[in-house]
């Protein structure tokens, strides 16, 4: 389980990462921010559709569509595990071959999407919970609004910000000692004389005892939501009517 106690450092990649708590052959990781997903075809998952009234003339109106998730990337990955692998024992035999971290993405239990396409203009969404939490975010646009989105599309949407608020699965690692002390007393045998040797000795026990217990670990994740440049044409369609 993720511990939330215990974050990893990840350099030089935009990653938040967290240790587990059974052991160091495992890393929870994701994206600090959400992005446009990857369509089955390698592009950005996004699509604008703007109809107008004879050529040339501004738009009427139109269809977005944006898919974002938090998927990590295969270099992301790579960079997560290193981070874990670096935190990790060395092992006893300087021969052996430690097997490679694992990344795992961590459980949501819930969140919201919000982003702010351009002044104005605003689209919330709900993620699957599940994997790499995908969310539709989907938005209707009027005349205004249209021409709006068409100048900020062209341009890779240069003002657009995302944020993700949720709460993903984990547990807090706790340690604690405590202290018995006490005091025994021995009586030797009596002597020839009548008397006795008292003795008495100071007892003391320490205990240390590890815990842990199953927490909703809160998120915040945000940042700019970008069109890539190649996606810009290729992901719109212009309607005449």
């Amino acid at each position: 389980m993720l511990d939330a106690s215990n974050p990893v450092v990840v350099s030089g990649a935009e990653v938040l990462a967290w240790a587990d708590l059974a052991g160091p052959d495992v890393v929870w990781a994701l994206p600090t921010r959400p992005r446009l997903a990857v369509a089955s075809d390698g592009g950005p998952d996004a699509a604008l559709m703007l109809y107008r009234r004879g050529a040339g003339n501004p738009p009427d109106g139109g269809q977005l569509s944006l898919t974002v998730d938090l998927a990590l990337t295969a270099r992301e990955r790579e960079v997560a595990a290193a981070a874990g692998a670096a935190r990790r024992p060395a092992p006893k035999d300087p021969d052996e071959e430690q097997p490679p971290v694992e990344v795992r993405t961590p459980q949501w239990l819930d969140a919201t999407v919000h982003a702010e396409l351009v002044p104005g203009l605003t689209v919330d969404g709900t993620p699957t919970l599940m994997g790499d939490n995908t969310c539709l975010l989907t938005a209707q646009l009027d005349a205004a609004q249209a021409a709006d989105v068409q100048a900020a599309w062209d341009d890779g949407f240069p003002d657009a910000t995302i944020e993700l608020r949720g709460t993903v699965d984990g547990a807090r690692s706790a340690a604690a000692t405590a202290t018995v002390s006490g005091q025994a007393t021995r009586t030797a045998r009596a002597t020839d004389d009548g008397c006795g040797a008292t003795e008495q000795r100071q007892l003391s026990i320490t205990v240390a005892a590890a815990a842990s217990g199953s927490v909703g670990v809160p998120l915040h994740l945000h940042g700019p939501l970008r069109l890539p440049a190649e996606a810009r044409t290729t992901r719109r369609t212009d309607l005449t009517l």
